[in-house]
């Protein structure tokens, strides 16, 4: 049977990264724009978290990226990151609760206008609406853990180059080998480095498209927002939204997911040369 395109040259792709060597092979993956912009503002965000700002005056066209060479990501900086995060996070649910919500009116106007019906405002807002605090907290064993996973040099800390290496490997990751715990938390707040907490479908579209291209699009999309969207009345619709805790659990879901689909094929190929 003759190999499709697409499989032979991720074939040879493979056979030519075993020739490199690790640093060889890193320095061949490329990064977007967008990406490199993305990844720096978020090591900037996180690896601040607990430094005290300078003092010293900056001049006008002078960037805070250009102090990140020196700064490194530590446990405490997860931790307080991820704090605030959710400090965020269950604000905005609190404040949201007696407030109207996104396409109510829409939902009226439907309900009592000769548009679509529901049978009750839940069906509109169930999956975008959250009603209670949300209960997440990272410890210090996590967020060592999350340090570790990519701590090159063992220094306790995540420089910048050591953050850089780590998105690459797990984009160029196709087996789910790589250690993925901070690269998850990162590659949401690349999202909306202006953190929130949440993130929107908008929010996500120009990372997943240069990373999937459109092709795969809908499916990355889907795979973080769900594959439903809800009707607010006149063909229109809730604007999609997902908070961290969420997308982390998704994630981990569709990671156990693909582990299991690798061995149940590689069960298969090894059955097949037993035969």
């Amino acid at each position: 049977m003759e190999k499709h395109e697409g499989e032979a040259k991720d074939e040879n792709k493979e056979k030519l990264k075993k020739k490199l060597s690790p640093e060889e092979a890193l320095a061949r993956i490329q990064m977007e724009k967008i990406e490199e912009e993305r990844l720096n503002q978020v090591f900037h965000v996180i690896s601040s978290k607990s430094k005290k700002p300078s003092k010293k005056k900056k001049k006008k066209d002078e960037k805070d990226e250009e102090d990140d060479e020196d700064k490194m990501i530590t446990p405490a900086d997860l931790i307080l990151l991820m704090n605030d995060m959710m400090k965020k996070i269950n604000q905005r649910i609190e404040e949201t609760k007696n407030e109207s919500r996104p396409g109510e009116k829409q939902w009226k106007q439907g309900a009592t206008g000769g548009g679509k019906d529901f049978d009750s405002k839940e069906d509109v807002f169930k999956k975008n609406q959250v009603q209670t605090p949300i209960k997440y907290k990272l410890s210090k064993s996590d967020a060592e853990l999350m340090v570790w996973e990519v701590d090159d040099d063992a220094d306790g800390k995540v420089s910048k180059e050591e953050f850089i290496k780590m998105y690459k490997r797990c984009k160029d990751d196709k087996n789910g080998l790589e250690p993925r715990k901070l690269f998850n938390l990162a590659y949401f707040l690349m999202f909306k480095p202006e953190y929130t907490g949440f993130v929107t479908e908008e929010d996500t579209l120009e990372l997943l498209f240069v990373r999937y291209s459109r092709a795969h699009l809908d499916d990355e999309i889907n795979a973080i927002f769900g594959d439903e969207r809800s009707p607010i009345g006149n063909d229109d619709f809730v604007e999609r939204e997902i908070s961290f805790p969420e997308y982390i659990k998704k994630v981990n879901e569709r990671a156990m997911k693909e582990r299991k689909e690798r061995k149940e094929a590689k069960k298969r190929r090894d059955d097949e040369l037993m035969q």
